[in-house]
């Protein structure tokens, strides 16, 4: 989205994508409410052409996995409807659901990862692959990245440096 307000030189309306779109129809791809990885989700795109602005399918945290509150009730599988629909009421008053055929959504024309060119930069100096990030954000704007999000939890303030804390992944974050 940052690399979209960018493109735009900062004129028009943000503009937010259905990360339920992503949900229900990226499980095999980009992954689900309970993981996923970022270039899943961008090949995700890819493939299917285009990812719909949130105002076509509102987030409700549910994947087809999902047993926690509602999701259990909640269709999650990708077909037209749940892609981008406009509703002309409620249902108990005759109302109903129906696709949209034309509908405002985002593309995904290329990505990949910075600094991971080969086996080769696993062994390079850090300092190294900082500065390849610094030179893609200075180029396109922020990057995605990973991190070891649990530490967070329990955040106060200050500079984190726990020394003990797993070098495993499991949030993405923009820089």
């Amino acid at each position: 989205m940052d690399r979209i307000r960018i493109a735009q030189k900062g004129v028009g309306p943000d503009i937010n994508l259905s990360i339920q779109f992503v949900l229900n129809c990226g499980s095999t791809t980009a992954g689900s409410c309970h993981g996923g990885y970022h270039t899943g989700t961008y090949e995700l795109i890819k493939q299917h052409g285009y990812i719909p602005f949130e105002t076509c399918q509102p987030y409700l945290a549910c994947s087809s996995e999902s047993q926690e509150g509602f999701c259990p009730h909640v269709d999650t599988t990708c077909n037209a409807v749940n892609t981008c629909r406009t509703c002309s009421g409620f249902s108990d008053m005759g109302g109903n659901c129906v696709e949209l055929d034309y509908f405002p959504n985002a593309t995904v024309a290329e990505y990949g990862e910075v600094g991971d060119d080969s086996i080769f930069d696993l062994f390079s100096n850090p300092k190294d692959k900082a500065q390849k990030i610094r030179a893609e954000i200075y180029a396109r704007g922020p990057v995605a990245t990973t991190i070891n999000a649990t530490p967070l939890r329990d955040y106060e303030g200050g500079i984190l440096d726990d020394p003990t804390a797993s070098t495993s992944t499991n949030h993405i974050v923009s820089i």
